[in-house]
């Protein structure tokens, strides 16, 4: 039986693991699971993962099941942390730790080799997301997942909206730029979660190579 509980706060996405299920007011039945059908569960085994732009840790609880070693998270919006980290808290969860920090300070800090590193609906959020990327590179050890805008898979786009804080880089620029550190991309899906605003999304898996 699922122990189910609704939190007052946004979590960005529904957050599973054994037999509880914590939502917000936001998250519109977003599941996670979609994203673990890229890789193997034997990929998650004992390994360490980095979700950049974690909202609440929905990935991170989820990647508990398949038994990861260490989960680290960041983001920068203090109330969907603060729900994350109260979860940990009423669990005593030690492998999980969850940092509300802006992503640009948090990737200049020393780097830290993370097996599987996640970049979820997050890239195109910021005014230089190239440089973003470039510095999450650097913290991938052996796979990187990113979920991106369909809109913007071919030509980078300016926000009308907060113009000086938002713009992307098309997909096409992202797959070159993780060719030159040796990424190449493995497979790509439709994310079957469909309530995300301004459209559709994707998925795309890369994994390191020696050469």
């Amino acid at each position: 039986m699922q122990i189910k509980k609704q939190y007052s706060n946004k979590t960005y996405r529904t957050i599973e693991f054994g037999d509880y299920q914590y939502s917000g007011t936001d998250n519109k039945d977003r599941s996670v699971d979609y994203i673990f059908r890229l890789l193997p569960s034997d990929e998650f085994r004992g390994k360490k993962v980095l979700d950049l732009g974690c909202a609440a840790g929905a990935v991170l609880f989820r990647s508990l099941d398949f038994g990861i070693q260490k989960g680290l998270g960041v983001d920068f919006e203090p109330r969907r942390i603060e729900i994350g980290n109260q979860i940990i808290r009423d669990h005593n969860i030690p492998s999980l730790k969850l940092i509300n920090q802006d992503l640009e300070s948090f990737l200049q800090e020393k780097e830290e080799l993370f097996d599987i590193v996640f970049l979820l609906n997050i890239l195109h959020h910021f005014s230089k997301p190239l440089e973003i990327l470039k510095q999450a590179i650097k913290w991938a050890q052996d796979w990187l997942i990113i979920e991106y805008p369909d809109s913007l898979r071919y030509k980078p786009v300016r926000y009308e909206i907060n113009p000086e804080k938002e713009t992307s880089i098309s997909m096409e620029e992202i797959i070159s730029e993780l060719e030159k550190s040796r990424f190449r991309l493995i497979k790509q899906e439709i994310s079957e979660c469909e309530n995300f605003a301004g459209g559709s999304r994707s998925l795309y898996l890369f994994q390191k190579f020696s050469s």
